[in-house]
């Protein structure tokens, strides 16, 4: 549950420019030559990002390197709602590409610390829910606080939402061998 719920929030996160980017460009004077640099900086760090992440989560853990990519990502999806130009907004999702990847390591370090050989595709296929929930819950949540507020609010709004999952990580996930119920 908290694999599923950290997917939501990295495709919160992920989703969050797709739906304001008809305002942002608007706002920043973005062309649409300028948008199609932006989201490719996302899909050219994003196959780096899973092999980066997931040494980080062999080396120090699955607990903490998780809880720092899921804290980076919200990190970064608050700065959006700070720049002002195409070129920020260009590094922005190219990190956030590099640390959005995360999940994948993430999920499959968990399903072999949690489940048996046999139950482990569908462990995955349970936390990839996330993927869907995050991208139909980030529409409405984006379009409300572009209305309510603004785009750069949006950012802020859907990046701080990490940070209560972040609070849920660190709390609850221990590796089976830690954990106190087991």
């Amino acid at each position: 549950a908290l694999l599923a719920l950290g997917t939501v929030m990295n495709y919160l996160a992920r989703s969050s420019l797709a739906i304001a980017a008809p305002t942002v460009m608007q706002s920043l004077h973005i062309t649409t030559s300028q948008y199609g640099w932006i989201t490719g900086a996302f899909l050219v760090m994003y196959p780096l990002g899973g092999p980066l992440t997931g040494y980080l989560m062999d080396r120090i853990g699955l607990r903490f390197g998780f809880l720092l990519c899921g804290l980076a990502w919200s990190v970064i999806c608050m700065a959006h709602g700070f720049a002002t130009g195409w070129v920020g907004l260009f590094v922005l999702r190219g990190m956030l590409g590099l640390v959005e990847a995360s999940f994948i390591p993430a999920g499959m370090r968990l399903a072999a610390f949690w489940f048996p050989l046999r139950e482990r595709a569908i462990a995955a296929g349970v936390f990839n829910i996330g993927t869907s929930i995050g991208a139909i819950a980030a529409p409405p949540l984006i379009a409300w606080s572009i209305l309510r507020y603004n785009w750069q609010a949006a950012f802020v709004i859907a990046g701080g939402i990490g940070f209560i999952w972040a609070v849920l990580w660190i709390a609850f996930y221990r590796h089976p061998s830690a954990h106190s119920a087991l």
